[in-house]
């Protein structure tokens, strides 16, 4: 089974890369962030009751979840951060080819390719993100 999902998935990325890679990117995102929001939650808990003598009582581990923090990370992955790495990924490639570095290069090359990717990419991808985040929040807000 996993063989085939791995085929299917090797595929979807060769036929419809930029769907595939942003569908990918906003599962991960979403899973991400829920289990970010549980251990947040868990540890507010934890803080809650310590100290106190409270008899115990059973909750969901999602309780207090939120979901429109979910929505704005998972949207976030899918019309920025994604679409912006695949943007510099092909930036990054371009730029290293003169200097005989392939697109699929050797674990070297590519960390060297991960070093020139990482600056250009926290420069760009952080204002848009806070941008993105602020202005969600004001949609929501008004």
């Amino acid at each position: 089974m996993a063989t085939r999902w791995l085929s299917w998935y090797q595929r979807a990325l060769r036929d419809h890369p930029f769907r595939t890679n942003v569908a990918s990117g906003a599962i991960v995102m979403l899973m991400g962030d829920t289990i970010a929001q549980s251990i947040e939650l868990q540890e507010k808990r934890n803080k809650q009751s310590t100290g106190q003598h409270m008899r115990t009582v059973r909750r969901s581990p999602l309780e207090g979840y939120d979901p429109a923090r979910a929505a704005v990370m998972t949207s976030w992955s899918a019309v920025g951060d994604v679409p912006i790495n695949l943007m510099l990924f092909s930036l990054i490639n371009r730029a290293m080819q003169p200097f005989g570095i392939p697109p699929v290069a050797s674990f070297p090359q590519s960390l060297l390719k991960g070093l020139c990717f990482f600056i250009p990419g926290v420069v760009v991808r952080m204002p848009c993100f806070i941008f993105y985040v602020t202005a969600c929040e004001h949609v929501v807000q008004n």
